[in-house]
């Protein structure tokens, strides 16, 4: 069963991102597959699967570090000229834009300190290293609340992750709004409070755990990113979360004293390539791109929810931890396939009549195969 306040949360976030960018948020790949549709048909537009599409656009797609291709052939297309067309109004300045936008949906941008995330002379200190730093403020979190849902968490740094991103989404919207809206808008700035002043986790009420769990679920529904704001109220928010993980696993330190980053690459002599998430390790988070960020992410989540026990009574943290990443990890599998993103769209333009739902539907059953093969 849905919670009621699903909706007027999704609802909430729509809006506190409006009023945070001067902007509505508009989702890029929407566009993008809508152009090639317009241009190609459907069953030409959504012939390229993940694969095919990040070798569009990354230099080495297979690597969690790829750089971007530069200018990317399908940006001379009749097709790209249309979803040029179609951004303009949404906010695109210029090609740049929309191509910015485009990657940073897909989740191809990183997290470089004076390249893609400015740090403050107190960043470092705040969040206990430089690359901590830099994945938090990429995400968007304050550091009060950063450190908060850790010490909520314990060790499984997934579920702080996304309790820190629920709470940073509260407090966003509670400022971006009146305060005689909150009620109609499910603002609840009585739970961010009460959650920050807690000094153990088994006593944050059950009630306020459900309400955080059901605003991180409302972000993962949203696919739509900004074009204007800052890089954490642009960037979606499964890329978000993953980036929060991350932050928590550099502020925690590695058995190896030299850590897996040399500036802002990649420590020489670590892997670069796929093999790069073998065996669970850690990447040079800031190097990687987002996408590479979010698959070791959905590694991580596995590991935390096998140290949580099941059995514990309903009313304790751990099972509360446990429902949270048992959320996350519905969306977070299929969060970076292409596939899912054409189901997605192809669904809503059926229903907009812009395209006949059978084709929608070949995207939907391509899209269920390919959830079927993803292993638990």
């Amino acid at each position: 069963m849905k919670s009621p306040l699903r909706p007027a949360i999704v609802a909430v976030l729509f809006s506190a991102s409006t009023a945070a960018s001067a902007a509505a948020p508009v989702d890029a790949y929407n566009e993008y597959l809508a152009a090639r549709i317009r241009i190609m048909g459907t069953t030409r537009a959504i012939e390229p699967d993940t694969a095919t599409f990040l070798a569009q656009f990354l230099q080495t797609p297979a690597s969690p570090y790829s750089d971007l291709v530069e200018q990317p052939v399908v940006t001379n297309t009749p097709a790209w000229n249309e979803y040029l067309a179609a951004m303009q109004p949404a906010g695109a300045a210029d090609g740049d834009a929309a191509l910015n936008a485009l990657r940073l949906q897909t989740g191809l941008t990183k997290a470089r300190p004076g390249e893609e995330v400015t740090l403050e002379p107190t960043a470092a200190r705040d969040y206990r290293g430089r690359e901590a730093a830099a994945n938090a403020i990429k995400a968007g979190i304050d550091p009060d609340i950063f450190w908060k849902a850790r010490d909520m968490s314990g060790s499984a740094i997934t579920a702080a992750a996304g309790y820190a991103l629920a709470l940073q989404m509260l407090r966003d919207a509670a400022a971006a709004n009146p305060p005689e809206d909150y009620a109609r808008m499910a603002i609840k700035p009585d739970v961010l409070a009460r959650y920050m002043n807690q000094r153990y986790p088994d006593n944050i009420p059950d009630a306020d755990l459900r309400y955080l769990t059901t605003w991180l679920r409302g972000s993962l529904d949203l696919r739509g990113a900004q074009m204007k704001g800052t890089a954490a109220q642009r960037l979606p928010a499964a890329y978000r979360l993953a980036r929060v993980a991350a932050a928590y696993a550099d502020a925690s330190g590695y058995f190896t004293s030299k850590g897996y980053c040399q500036g802002n690459a990649a420590r020489p002599g670590e892997p670069t390539g796929p093999e790069a998430l073998e065996n669970d390790r850690p990447l040079c988070f800031i190097a990687a791109t987002d996408r590479g960020v979010l698959a070791w992410f959905r590694r991580q989540l596995r590991l935390d929810m096998s140290g949580i026990p099941m059995h514990e009574n309903p009313h304790h943290g751990l099972a509360n931890l446990a429902r949270l990443i048992g959320v996350v990890l519905v969306f977070m599998d299929m969060a970076s396939f292409i596939e899912t993103a054409d189901a997605f769209v192809t669904e809503r333009l059926a229903t907009h009549g812009d395209i006949d739902e059978a084709d929608a539907q070949v995207a939907s059953e391509r899209s269920t195969r390919l959830s079927c093969r993803i292993s638990p």
